[in-house]
């Protein structure tokens, strides 16, 4: 996650100083060598171990890559394979799904989150007077634990359902 924001970043600061110094040539990279180049530095600048990376178009996948050591001690390469913890990047796509399903009509953002999804453990004192609602998750004012170092620490399988994951330390809710 980190990764992405310091590139995301740095791309920002590389197209800036196209901004800040027309008399120069544009550093802006013009072709996907360019780009991957200029990626490179910003990630070895930064002593960014590794980051995963894909450019979509209209017709898909155009570019999709690791970049970096997958592993710093045994400097295995990243490749287009690396798994990363996705953390906080997920919450704007959950979101975005969200607005999208109250859009049209098929939830809405003060639904009981309890009505929703009855079998998701969590425990509220107050559900009858004041029930966690579906705008208290997007809000993160649930009242709930951030995540616990067991849950953080947790690699899960690949095969793992949501209902797996959220069942595996209810503690936090």
């Amino acid at each position: 996650m980190r990764s992405i924001i310091m590139l995301l970043i740095g791309l920002a600061c590389v197209s800036g100083l196209a901004i800040a110094q027309p008399s120069e040539p544009d550093p802006t990279p013009q072709t996907l060598d360019e780009l991957k180049a200029a990626i490179e530095k910003i990630r070895a600048e930064t002593n960014t171990p590794a980051i995963g990376i894909a450019l979509v178009n209209k017709d898909g996948p155009y570019w999709v890559a690791g970049l970096g050591e997958a592993n710093t001690e045994t400097h295995a390469p990243a490749d287009e394979n690396t798994l990363f913890r996705i953390g906080s990047i997920s919450k704007m796509f959950a979101a975005l799904a969200i607005l999208k399903l109250q859009e049209e009509g098929k939830l809405s953002l003060n639904d009981k989150v309890r009505d929703l999804v009855p079998e998701i453990e969590f425990e509220n004192p107050w559900e009858e007077t004041n029930p966690v609602r579906i705008v208290h998750l997007l809000e993160h004012t649930t009242g709930w634990d951030d995540i616990h170092l067991a849950e953080y620490a947790f690699s899960a399988p690949d095969t793992m359902t949501t209902k797996e994951g959220l069942d595996y330390h209810p503690d936090s809710r």
